[in-house]
């Protein structure tokens, strides 16, 4: 047999034996591992403005959005176009770190010296700064705008524009805010640099479980309220609030993502992502397998559901292709594969030039 018609038989082979794969993957559940995800990555040479990601947000155009200390970019898949401070935006300061899409399609963006702004149908309008570094935005069902400091307390703004304040002096735990989530009657979950609070818009409630732990994401789900801090990964059950998972106790977890399968995604100050799923449990990935950094500032899911990570090393998207790369990272003794074969009952052996 010649070289060439080898070279074809074992291609087709291959083929076949990936198809094999596929289909097994398939039929059994529809979640892919984590190292099997395809991995890209976006710095400040393929166009970012900077390499810190602080969020990371899309409209419902289509247009990724991602805040930076350089300014805001908006990717529509092949290039960046940068937003800065001008009369454009209506920005103080080129800075951005908050963005939040609201249910009427409008991204609000929030600055490092506190300026305020909004984008919708390409149409920017500045508001009026608050005058202090955001940390987080969200918009209520009534259309209420909250925004999170970095030393400034918290900030409410009504559609009207009108606008109230409240700190340490009002009973605020901290006048650093971190994150915001609904709460049952009309409540709201704060977190802060010093615990968990609950606020019935009278007074403020400190959960004493997580007294003086930073609380830096909320994040509401079908199971109950979940909480990343500084101290691991939290579940609120009944009256309780119970570690998530033993291996997360002690690992500083600052976003949240439960995607379109279910799975939560755990992103961290120092150790990467972690994801949680039913088939696969707990999974990890860091520097190591490729991220740009293992400093996680925002996780998010696009409409294509594919996953994005801003890191303060660059952009990072995670996508699970309809191919993937079976290599050493997933336990083959070498990548030079010399020969490929299918047995009956479905197992696929590889041999490589390493065994």
């Amino acid at each position: 047999m010649t070289n060439c018609v080898r070279l074809v038989a074992l291609a087709t082979l291959f083929f076949a034996c990936v198809m094999l794969l596929a289909a097994g993957t398939a039929n059994a559940s529809d979640v892919a591992p984590l190292n099997r995800y395809f991995k890209e990555i976006w710095t400040t040479r393929q166009g970012l403005p900077h390499n810190t990601v602080n969020s990371i947000a899309q409209t419902p155009e289509g247009y990724l959005w991602f805040t930076s200390w350089e300014g805001v970019a908006r990717f529509n898949g092949n290039e960046f176009k940068i937003f800065g401070r001008d009369t454009t935006t209506g920005l103080p300061d080129v800075g951005t770190r908050a963005s939040y899409l609201d249910q009427h399609g409008r991204l609000i963006i929030g600055g490092a010296r506190g300026g305020l702004t909004t984008v919708k149908d390409g149409q920017w309008t500045p508001l009026v700064p608050v005058g202090v570094l955001i940390n987080t935005i969200w918009v209520d069902q009534q259309n209420t705008m909250w925004i999170g400091t970095e030393g400034g307390g918290m900030f409410r703004q009504d559609a009207d524009g009108t606008r109230q304040q409240w700190t340490m002096a009002q009973g605020l735990p901290s006048n650093t805010i971190y994150s915001f989530a609904k709460a049952p009657d009309n409540r709201i979950w704060i977190g802060t640099a010093s615990g968990l609070v609950l606020w019935d818009h009278k007074q403020f409630t400190l959960v004493p479980t997580l007294r003086e732990t930073p609380v830096f994401d909320l994040l509401n789900t079908e199971n109950g309220l979940i909480i990343a801090s500084e101290n691991g990964v939290r579940r609120k059950v009944d009256d309780n609030f119970e570690f998530l998972h033993p291996q997360l106790q002690h690992v500083a977890v600052s976003k949240l993502l439960l995607d379109h399968q279910g799975c939560l995604w755990m992103g961290t100050v120092q150790q990467g992502i972690f994801r949680l799923s039913k088939r696969y449990g707990l999974e990890h990935l860091d520097a190591k397998q490729g991220m740009p950094s293992n400093r996680v500032l925002d996780i998010f899911e696009d409409k294509e559901q594919s996953i994005w990570i801003g890191t303060n090393g660059g952009l990072f998207r995670l996508r699970d292709a309809p191919f993937s790369t079976i290599t050493t990272e997933q336990g083959l003794a070498g990548n030079y594969i010399r020969a490929l074969l299918a047995s009956e009952n479905g197992d696929i052996w590889v041999g490589s030039s390493r065994g």
